[in-house]
């Protein structure tokens, strides 16, 4: 991703302009911000489906340690920019209890991509900044749980739409379709059905 200087200062700001608003994390960044779709802070480590067995140190009893991947968590979304919330990780144990061995416990927290994203080569601006701040505020409090299931359902309806309009395209014997701005289907997440926490072997 090469972005200019120029608009990595734009950005800056309007991130700013996000954190004193709406507030910041301990850190001191903001809980919300404007991140690109490629940028390694929306990459998660995702689960393989595979074990690594170790050993303990001290009892020399095997483990099964899961086998994660790092993973786009916007698969939809291709050089755009997507306004970003960033929520505070629960304990190890309630993070396993919520998703198994699917994701790996984000142990200081991280930026989760929202539903709302820029049209490729489209930037954040004021106007797009101020309507973000005034109507963020009905999501605030959403956990890490409700943000992959709003997500899912986002993914499918959007799969849905695009089926939908492929099938219209078809009927008329059109090339190309109008790109919706602002769709809502930028966000993929694995399975979500709870899995049973990683136990020793």
């Amino acid at each position: 991703m090469d972005t200019p200087a120029w608009l990595r200062l734009e950005v800056a700001r309007l991130n700013n302009e996000l954190g004193r608003v709406l507030g910041r994390t301990e850190d001191g960044h903001p809980l919300y911000a404007w991140i690109h779709s490629e940028d390694t802070r929306l990459l998660h480590p995702m689960w393989t489906g595979q074990f690594d067995y170790k050993a303990d140190p001290q009892s020399g009893i095997l483990r099964a340690e899961p086998i994660y991947t790092l993973r786009k968590m916007c698969l939809a979304a291709e050089n755009q920019w997507v306004l970003c919330h960033y929520i505070a990780s629960p304990s190890e144990e309630e993070w396993r209890e919520q998703f198994g061995c699917s994701l790996e416990w984000p142990r200081k927290g991280q930026y989760y991509p929202t539903s709302v994203s820029l049209d490729p080569g489209a930037w954040p601006e004021q106007a797009i900044n101020q309507a973000a701040i005034e109507s963020i505020n009905e999501n605030r409090s959403k956990t890490p749980r409700e943000v992959a299931d709003d997500a899912a359902a986002a993914l499918d309806k959007g799969e849905r739409e695009e089926k939908e309009r492929l099938y219209e395209t078809i009927r008329e014997a059109c090339t190309t379709y109008d790109h919706v701005p602002g769709r809502h289907d930028q966000v993929s997440y694995p399975n979500q059905q709870k899995e049973e926490p990683c136990q020793p072997v």
